[in-house]
C-alpha cells in the first residue's frame, strides 16, 4: 500500500482540494490505545487517494499490533508486559550479561531465531518475554504461545477443516514467540517427559515454514537444549541449530542456576566472580 504522504501530498507544490481533505483528515487525533502509532494517529486506520484520486479509507497497518496486545491480555501473558522487560533483566554475574547482550543484539537486529534453552528458572522465558515485547513496542505484530497450552490445542483440531488456518497463524505470525517449547507433563518424579512424535511433528510443521522464511523473528525458550532437541529430531534441532547460530543460548542443566530457588547475588557483590566460569555455551 502506498505511503500516507506519497499519496496525500504534492511536494512542495499547491495542494488540490482532495490532497487537503486526506491532509487534514490523517491529521485528527484517535483514541485507540496501548499503541501510538504516528501514521494513523491512533484512530485505527487512514485516508489516501487512489489511483482515480478519489478520497478512500484504508485499515492502518497499527491495527496488527493492536490485535497482538489484545491476543496478549487473553492468553495470560500479559502480566509479562510489566514483570519481563528487558530492562527487569537482572545481569547480575557473566551469564545474565552475557544473555542480555544478545537480547539487545537481537532487538536491534530482529533476523533469524532466538534460542534459549536449559536450566528451568534460569531466565530463560524473562528473556525472550523481553525482546518480544521490544519488537512489539517497535510495531511489529506478535503471537506469543504457551507451548504445552497451544500444542493441546492445536492436536484436538487436526482433523477439522480449520487446523491449516490455525497452523498458519502461528507460521505466518510477523514476531513468533514459542515458550517452553516442547514441554511434556513430567513423570510422578518430576523428571522430564519426552516429547511424543505427535509433538515433534507438530513443531516441525510450524518450524518448516518459518525456516524458509528467516526474515520472520521467531523465539525460543525451551527447558530442552538445542543438542537434546537434535538428538529427539534430527530435522528439527538442526533447523533450530542452523537459524538460531548467532543468539544460541544453551545453561547448564543444575538446580544452583535456578534463579528461582537460589537467589541471584547482588550486582557487583563477592558471589559474582565465584559463580559461573562454564555457565554459558554456545552448542
Amino acid at each position: 500500500m502506498p505511503g500516507v504522504q506519497a499519496l496525500c501530498s504534492c511536494d512542495g507544490a499547491k495542494e488540490s482540494y482532495e490532497e487537503r481533505q486526506c491532509r487534514l483528515m490523517n491529521e485528527l487525533p484517535g483514541h485507540l490505545t496501548d499503541y501510538d502509532c504516528p501514521l494513523c494517529r491512533n484512530k485505527g486506520y487512514i485516508y489516501v487517494l487512489n489511483e482515480t484520486g478519489e478520497l478512500v479509507c484504508r485499515k492502518c497497518r497499527c491495527l496488527g499490533v493492536r490485535e497482538s496486545y489484545r491476543r496478549l491480555r487473553q492468553s495470560g501473558l500479559a502480566p509479562m508486559e510489566q514483570a519481563y522487560a528487558l530492562e527487569k533483566f537482572r545481569p547480575v554475574d557473566e551469564l545474565a550479561r552475557r544473555m542480555l547482550a544478545h537480547a539487545h543484539a537481537y532487538v536491534k537486529a530482529p533476523r533469524g531465531w532466538f534460542f534459549a534453552g536449559g536450566q528451568s528458572g534460569s531466565g530463560k522465558s524473562h528473556l525472550c518475554a523481553g525482546i518480544a515485547l521490544k519488537l512489539l513496542q517497535q510495531g511489529k505484530a506478535l503471537r506469543a504461545v504457551l507451548w504445552r497450552d497451544e500444542a493441546a490445542r492445536l492436536k484436538e483440531l487436526q482433523c477439522s477443516p480449520g487446523y491449516t488456518s490455525e497452523l498458519d497463524r502461528l507460521r505466518h505470525a510477523p514476531v513468533l514467540y514459542l515458550d517452553d517449547f516442547l514441554k511434556t507433563q513430567g513423570t510422578d518424579r518430576g523428571a522430564r517427559r519426552a516429547p511424543t512424535a505427535g509433538d515433534v511433528n507438530l513443531a516441525y510443521e510450524i518450524l518448516e515454514y518459518r525456516y524458509m522464511h528467516p526474515e520472520l523473528p521467531t523465539l525460543i525458550s525451551s527447558e530442552w537444549h538445542s543438542g537434546e532437541i537434535l538428538s529427539l529430531d534430527e530435522a528439527l534441532g538442526g533447523r533450530i541449530l542452523e537459524r538460531a547460530r548467532d543468539h544460541l543460548l544453551n545453561i547448564p542443566s543444575k538446580a544452583e542456576y535456578n534463579r528461582r530457588v537460589c537467589p541471584l547475588p547482588e550486582e557487583g557483590g563477592r558471589e559474582e566472580k565465584k559463580t559461573h566460569k562454564a555457565l554459558f555455551f554456545i552448542a
